[in-house]
C-alpha cells in the first residue's frame, strides 16, 4: 500500500507517493506504474481493477519507468521508491495504486492508499492584517 502525501509547489498540487517492494523481487531493473484518481467517502474500492464506478473512469496510469530506491539501507526486507504524482485537481480526494515488475515477475496492484485530499485550506493571516478594534460602551 502506497503512502501519499500532498505537496503545493510552483506548478500546482502533486502527491509525493512512496511504497515498499519485497527484495526478492529487486532481482534486476525494477519497471513501476501508477494508478490513481479521485475517489468518494463511501467508495470501498469494489471494482476499482474494471472501472466499476463512474469515478474510475477519471482514474489514470502513470508509467514511472525504471528506478532506483530511495533507500536500501533501512530496511533489508523491503525496497523503497518514490514518486511524485504531477497536476492533481484541488477540492477532490484522491487514492492511488502502485505495481511494479521485473523481467520475470509482475506483482498485482497494491491495496489502494488511504484517501489524501486536495483541499488547499488558506493560511492564517499576519499579524499585520489582525487589527484590534476597542469595544465601545
Amino acid at each position: 500500500r502506497p503512502q501519499a502525501r500532498i505537496v503545493i509547489n510552483d506548478f500546482g498540487l502533486l502527491a509525493t507517493l512512496q511504497w515498499h517492494v519485497p527484495s526478492e523481487l529487486g532481482g534486476g531493473p525494477l519497471s513501476h506504474e501508477v494508478w490513481f484518481g479521485p475517489v468518494e467517502e463511501d467508495d470501498n474500492f469494489e471494482g476499482c481493477a474494471t472501472h466499476a464506478t463512474a469515478l474510475r473512469e477519471l482514474w489514470q496510469r502513470v508509467p514511472c519507468g525504471y528506478m532506483e530506491p530511495i533507500s536500501e539501507d533501512d530496511d533489508l526486507e523491503n525496497l523503497t521508491f518514490q514518486f511524485d504524482v504531477p497536476i492533481l485537481h484541488e477540492g477532490l480526494t484522491y487514492a492511488f495504486r502502485v505495481r511494479c515488475r521485473n523481467q520475470h515477475t509482475a506483482l498485482d496492484w497494491s491495496e489502494p492508499s488511504l484517501r489524501v485530499s486536495a483541499c488547499v485550506v488558506p493560511p492564517y493571516p499576519s499579524q499585520e492584517a489582525i487589527q484590534l478594534l476597542p469595544i465601545s460602551e
